[in-house]
């Protein structure tokens, strides 16, 4: 529960220093990465805005992601 509030309170913050001072678009990514140590879908929004990313920079960033975690088999998925 930490992970995603402490996740999404940089995303909003970083939203909000797109028209605020401050380093918006870090912080955002930041926040992207909080969450998805713990959430696949924020791990394939982070992917995403890596496509976005000049080719020189995106090796030294890639290898700072982790891979997105395998859901748990013990835990009962929803729908299935």
């Amino acid at each position: 529960m930490a992970v995603l509030i402490a996740g999404f309170v940089l995303v909003l913050a970083g939203i909000a220093m797109l028209v605020l001072p401050g380093p918006g678009l870090l912080v955002i990514f930041l926040g992207c990465v909080v969450l998805a140590t713990e959430f696949v879908w924020a791990h394939h929004v982070l992917r995403r805005g890596l496509a976005v990313v000049p080719a020189r920079w995106r090796s030294g960033i890639e290898r700072t992601i982790a891979p997105a975690k395998a859901p748990d088999p013990d835990i009962a998925q929803p729908g299935g």
